[in-house]
């Protein structure tokens, strides 16, 4: 029993009225050492994000827009990864580095100068090269720090049937998706204009329509552009496993000639992006909501539900005519007040009917003959004389 009692108080009791036959006082202090090193220590020793460098790709009979476009690309990837930290924003032309420095990237020793010099423990560059409909691609992710290549990057694409842009762009999400977590978002962004450009946070992504799978949660700036149509932005509140639809509904600058050819004669670019959009592939396909249409439901459906409740209120009036005549208590002035009170409500009562069945009835029809269409907003107020609807479009 002595044994058994020597446990216990081993163990600080509240309130307890044992002496101690063991001195833990050592083993707590152990513990709070302990605990102040996992919460407050061992933080400082977690692995930090590497600084790196996205430098333009080198072309070889590729056109300069191409070049820049598939290089913001790979900077927006490279955003994406919790691993890296990107240390620029804008361009960085990698044979101005090393012309600079006076030397090849083919040296171990003048990356690492190259690095230094633009303030990034990784650099990320590489090379486009065209022969005929054929695109050659390499990306090189060197660390600076221990000498050595991360990543490669070595593919060969036949574009004969696609947009290079969106063969290409297919194979670099591929090369940085092995390092990213499981997709926790979808966004998808179409627009009007099929050859609009997309910028996610001023980061130039590609063009519409387009789909975005992975991004972080968090707040995005989301613009779509064209030079011939003003411009269009939002901004985009994503959350884990959100998946959302954009439209963006751009209008012709009124200096800009009105594209009379724009749907019976695309140009080459324009054929290929349709082609796509009617094959519904997985990840390029964006459908639109007739939101003016459903707006228009919605006006119509309250107005019907705010009929009905002038209508219950109009019962109730006639009930309490019918319980105070019974009753005696009815009074020439009190059957004026609830007559009146009775004939207002059935002037709402049916006001609210006619505008709720009209909206009802014209929001179905404009869905059956445009099931998706741009924005819309819709209002419905009560004045002294009535009620007035308005629907923009």
């Amino acid at each position: 029993m002595r044994n058994a009692l020597q446990v216990r108080t081993a163990i600080p009791i509240l309130g307890g009225n044992f002496p101690p036959r063991l001195d833990y006082r050592p083993m707590s202090r152990f513990f709070l050492v302990l605990t102040f090193f996992l919460f407050f220590v061992s933080p400082a020793y977690a692995e930090q994000p590497m600084s790196v460098a996205i430098l333009n790709l080198e072309g070889e009979n590729v056109d300069g827009d191409l070049i820049n476009t598939l290089s913001s690309i790979i900077r927006h990837e490279a955003q994406q990864l919790d691993r890296y930290q990107v240390v620029n924003k804008f361009e960085i032309n990698f044979q101005d580095v090393l012309l600079v420095l006076g030397c090849s990237a083919d040296s171990t020793t003048c990356l690492r100068q190259a690095a230094e010099q633009v303030n990034a423990r990784v650099l990320m560059f590489g090379k486009i090269a065209r022969k005929g409909t054929t695109y050659s691609l390499t990306l090189t992710v060197f660390d600076s720090e221990t000498g050595k290549t991360l990543d490669k990057l070595s593919r060969t694409i036949n574009t004969a049937n696609e947009d290079p842009v969106v063969q290409i762009r297919k194979e670099i999400e591929a090369f940085f998706a092995k390092d990213r977590a499981a997709p926790t978002s979808r966004l998808q962004i179409g627009s009007n204009v099929s050859d609009a450009r997309i910028l996610i946070e001023d980061t130039f992504v590609g063009n519409v329509p387009l789909e975005r799978k992975g991004l972080p949660a968090g707040r995005y700036k989301i613009e779509v552009n064209h030079p011939d149509y003003e411009s269009w932005e939002t901004i985009v509140e994503l959350k884990d496993g959100a998946d959302i639809n954009l439209w963006a509904p751009l209008k012709p600058r009124k200096t800009a000639a009105p594209l009379a050819t724009e749907s019976t004669t695309p140009t080459e670019k324009g054929t290929a992006q349709s082609t796509e959009i009617s094959k519904g592939t997985e990840g390029e396909r964006v459908s639109s909501v007739n939101w003016g249409a459903w707006s228009a439901i919605g006006v119509g459906a309250a107005a019907l539900a705010g009929s009905g409740v002038f209508a219950y209120l109009m019962v109730d009036v006639e009930d309490q005519i019918a319980d105070e005549s019974g009753a005696g208590s009815l009074t020439a002035a009190r059957y004026s007040e609830l007559s009146d009170r009775g004939n207002s409500y059935e002037t709402t009562h049916r006001v609210l009917l006619g505008v709720g069945a009209a909206c009802v009835v014209g929001g179905v029809i404009w869905l059956l003959v445009e099931p998706g269409g741009e924005a819309t907003t819709a209002a419905l107020g009560l004045t002294p004389t009535g009620v007035v609807g308005t629907v923009t479009w």
